[in-house]
């Protein structure tokens, strides 16, 4: 499923481009304008030493999480290759291959979510 680039102007007063396909190229010239939902804190703010302790117990509980799943994505391909080799299938089937695709999709966000957490409690 693609980026509905017409909703999009739409939603963010821009002028219709007329039911013509917007390429993602083009996306840069409204992705910067839309409006932001999160900004930062006044420099100027201070928070108690209990909630700085609470954002690095739970930045570490994080990356532990992440590193103690590290061997995931290899213990998964052996599964997979040793139940090939039981089947004697050169190929998976279609719902395991969505399923594996699915798996490994969520994976990815969740470890890239980790990993943008990690860099914003690191500044």
């Amino acid at each position: 499923m693609g980026v509905d680039t017409e909703r999009m102007r739409q939603d963010y007063g821009y002028p219709s481009s007329g039911g013509l396909s917007c390429s993602f190229l083009n996306l840069h010239r409204i992705l910067p304008k839309m409006r932001r939902y999160f900004s930062p804190p006044p420099s100027d703010t201070h928070y108690p030493p209990e909630v700085h302790h609470y954002n690095e117990s739970f930045t570490h509980l994080l990356q532990n999480i992440k590193k103690r799943h590290d061997p995931t994505v290899t213990t998964v391909a052996q599964g997979v290759l040793e139940w090939k080799r039981n089947q004697k299938a050169g190929r998976i089937g279609q719902s395991i291959q969505e399923w594996l695709d699915r798996f490994y999709m969520s994976r990815i966000g969740i470890r890239f979510l980790i990993g943008q957490r990690e860099c914003e409690s690191a500044d």
